[in-house]
């Protein structure tokens, strides 16, 4: 096989390599001279993973000798500051559950487009307040995080975050030009902010204090996912769904809401768990006018 490969113009190979697993690659870097000094010259972008026992030294070589885009760090536990600073030219980076990334490694990580930083728990607001031009920013289970960071986030265009305690209206009524977001057990969110996400096209809500009075103001929405957002008062409702005559996804589990006699026009996907109240009648009606019903069990 290696016979055939240097055979091959730099273009085929690089498209050939385009396909393989970062791991493959990693490894035919090994066979041959020119081979490697085609794959260190070559600026790379598919997401390469790396071993998750890897060190600061290894890291920082494997950087040196890669010119890449789109790095997999997650549940390395061993990195730490050390290596970062070989990081800040990257576009993708995910740091998820490693343990030691605290505010100090993620400095000068600004101009990313994608940063992952679930359950790493050392994570404040003092870094993640500089995190505003980051195109997409997953701040999962990160319990050092409050508004006094996430209302800085408004040029976001995709912002995730679950589990978020200490995250209330005070800072979620600055999103409103986020492009997609996820309030997933952020149980501080009420109406006030909610109602202020009318430019938001991608909504994923798990929060037990919202009602139709935020639902109806989100007219600009195109999909829209509803967990379990039970309240202690009316909740939403068919009449906040309604509402939304620009939605074409629609995904519910754990509502009150039915869809009897609603008619959204341009909804195209209707995604149903167990805990819904849809009938079989509106599911059959919504799907003989087109729209396409996926029945899946709850995670």
């Amino acid at each position: 096989m290696l016979k055939i490969m240097v055979t091959l113009s730099n273009d085929v190979l690089i498209q050939i390599f385009e396909y393989l697993p970062s791991s493959q690659i990693c490894e035919l870097q090994c066979l041959n001279k020119d081979l490697m000094m085609l794959m260190k010259e070559f600026r790379w972008n598919k997401i390469f993973h790396v071993k998750r026992n890897i060190k600061n030294k290894e890291l920082i070589k494997f950087m040196n000798n890669w010119n890449i885009s789109k790095l997999d760090l997650s549940e390395c536990q061993k990195i730490n500051y050390k290596s970062m600073t070989k990081l800040h030219n990257l576009k993708y980076l995910d740091l998820s559950s490693c343990g030691q990334i605290t505010d100090e490694c993620v400095r000068g990580l600004q101009n990313l487009e994608y940063l992952n930083l679930n359950l790493c728990h050392s994570i404040s607001d003092s870094s993640v307040k500089k995190f505003g031009n980051i195109k997409r920013l997953s701040l999962n289970e990160c319990c050092g995080v409050t508004d006094k960071s996430i209302k800085y986030l408004g040029g976001v265009e995709e912002l995730l975050l679950y589990g978020s305690r200490y995250i209330t209206d005070d800072s979620i009524k600055y999103l409103g030009k986020v492009k997609k977001l996820a309030l997933i057990r952020c149980y501080e969110i009420t109406d006030e902010s909610v109602k202020k996400l009318s430019n938001v096209e991608d909504l994923t809500l798990n929060c037990t204090k919202l009602t139709d009075e935020s639902i109806k103001h989100l007219k600009n929405i195109k999909k829209l996912t509803l967990q379990c957002c039970h309240a202690t008062n009316d909740g939403i409702t068919d009449d906040g769904i309604k509402e939304l005559n620009n939605m074409t996804k629609l995904h519910i589990s754990g509502t009150e809401i039915t869809l009897k006699d609603i008619n959204l026009k341009m909804l195209e996907t209707l995604v149903l768990c167990r805990g819904t109240h849809v009938s079989d009648e509106t599911i059959e009606r919504l799907a003989n006018n087109g729209v396409h019903v996926e029945l899946r069990h709850p995670h």
